[in-house]
């Protein structure tokens, strides 16, 4: 299987543009204290981070796949790319699930969606080097 990061990147980009507009509207009134987050926009951030999640693990084992010990390309350069691979692969396991979760958790907190959007955009710039 050949795996195709830029598949990946783009629904990454797609979901995240669908988590970014479903803040913006449950963040709509900005009072002392935030209105109550609808129950269905609940729902659909909840399966957008599902759907994010199953893109990560997808990604992750893409990314263990790529042998790039058979790359034809200088000992350098193959060295950046495990590099960048390792640390996609530490974002996609240990720092995405906690920003997940934090998410879930307070679905209305604009500062934990974009947090969410600088660590996926982060990981598309990895990704594009490939």
């Amino acid at each position: 299987m050949n795996p195709n990061p830029m598949k990946h990147a783009a629904l990454l980009a797609l979901l995240l543009s669908s988590i970014i507009a479903t803040a913006q509207v449950m963040s709509g009134g900005r009072g002392t204290t935030p209105p109550p987050v609808a129950y269905a926009s609940v729902n659909q951030l909840n399966m957008l981070l599902s759907q994010l999640e199953q893109v990560a693990q997808s990604t992750t084992a893409d990314l263990s796949k790529l042998r790039i010990d058979k790359w034809k390309t200088d000992s350098s350069n193959k060295r950046q790319v495990q590099a960048d691979v390792a640390s996609i692969q530490r974002n996609l396991q240990s720092a995405l699930p906690e920003i997940l979760n934090q998410l879930r958790a307070s679905p209305e907190d604009l500062s934990a969606t974009f947090k969410l959007y600088r660590n996926l955009v982060r990981s598309m710039t990895c990704l594009d080097r490939l």
